[in-house]
């Protein structure tokens, strides 16, 4: 359960997110002063609504056909989840980070991401004193742009893994990098069926869409062993800056579409929130790479194949369907000879902003 989410009514919206206006929930059962003038006929409904099974963790509602009625547990809903972001070949959303603790850090813009041929995710947003920033996450390695990076590095863009980019650039950006790589959808829902605490939190309007609001969390460690060995390591590099457990929220359209989702990352002094609104799905989208020309690589940097100068995804697929994703041929390396090998020049102490 969320620490803050004691003290407030279900539905209520995660602080520094969009506010949606929620809608009743459904009780059951009759306070108590209600009960003389009502009688025996309410002590019978109430009697009535026991025996039919309703409790907490479940909701009536229109199935994902929308044909009929039924109940959804957590377990199921997640799994429908989970059917359906298999389905995504490509999404926009409006991302929104607020970093506490150890790591003080806002970053607002938007977010983008292909499946195919090889997952990559692109970031446009504001990022403190960092100013307006491009990430791009693919294979492992993070390209960034920013005011910053060019001045410290005479290059538009620097290139590195997750580590390289803590250790080098002066700036503790690794963790939240690793954060963003493993934040997406297509990632965090096949996680939630191993979350612990797993509830429905209430109903409410979003987009003229009624939506059901699920909560939960899992640590860490235990889903570590669940992920393929592309995820694996972005994953331990949040463990290793201290954060162990991910609280989420996650609201979800009829068809069980995960249409907003809202990650807490909770460590030892750190606290990450990081909030995904889902403005559009499978439609055609196009993540263009910068030259090699243009870019920094910082040294440590292990070489490994990028993609190509450019990607383009035109899905045909239907957003409700469950194929798996198809994913192309591994791009090939890009020669060596185009990039800069030359050990960086380190950023003086105190040089870079403290915090984003």
């Amino acid at each position: 359960m969320f620490s803050q989410m004691k003290a407030r009514r279900p539905g209520a919206p995660e602080e520094g997110t969009t506010r949606v206006r929620p809608s009743q929930t459904v009780r059951f059962g009759v306070p108590a002063r209600a009960v003389r003038p009502l009688g025996f006929a309410a002590i019978a409904v109430a009697a009535a609504v026991a025996v039919a099974g309703c409790k907490p963790g479940t909701y009536s509602g229109a199935s994902s056909t929308g044909s009929h009625s039924g109940t959804t547990s957590s377990a199921s809903a997640f799994s429908l989840a989970s059917q359906q972001t298999q389905s995504i070949r490509s999404f926009t959303a409006d991302l929104n980070i607020q970093a506490t603790g150890a790591l003080n850090a806002t970053l607002t813009g938007t977010l983008r991401e292909v499946t195919a041929p090889t997952p990559t995710i692109a970031i446009r947003a504001h990022a403190g004193a960092l100013g307006n920033i491009r990430v791009i996450l693919t294979n492992g390695m993070a390209y960034m742009k920013s005011p910053f990076m060019m001045r410290a590095y005479g290059k538009p863009w620097v290139m590195g893994s997750m580590s390289s980019m803590t250790s080098t650039s002066g700036l503790n950006l690794g963790p939240l990098l690793s954060l963003l790589s493993t934040s997406s959808p297509l990632a965090q829902v096949p996680l939630f069926s191993q979350a612990q605490n797993t509830r429905l939190m209430g109903h409410s309007m979003m987009n003229g869409m009624r939506m059901s609001e699920w909560g939960g969390h899992y640590m860490l460690s235990n889903v570590l062993g669940s992920l393929n060995s592309q995820m694996q390591p972005s994953f331990r590099s949040v463990m290793n800056s201290g954060i162990s457990m991910t609280r989420f929220r996650a609201w979800m359209d009829s068809s069980h579409m995960v249409r907003k989702l809202v990650l807490i990352e909770q460590g030892t002094n750190t606290r990450i929130v990081i909030t995904l609104v889902i403005t559009s799905i499978n439609r055609p989208m196009h993540i263009a790479m910068p030259p090699t020309t243009l870019i920094f690589v910082l040294g440590g940097t292990t070489p490994t194949p990028t993609p190509t100068p450019s990607m383009t995804v035109t899905p045909t697929a239907n957003p409700t369907m469950t194929a798996t994703p198809s994913m192309g041929a591994t791009p090939t390396p890009v020669p060596s000879s185009t990039c800069v090998t030359t050990a960086p020049t380190p950023v003086p102490t105190g040089a870079g902003p403290t915090h984003w």
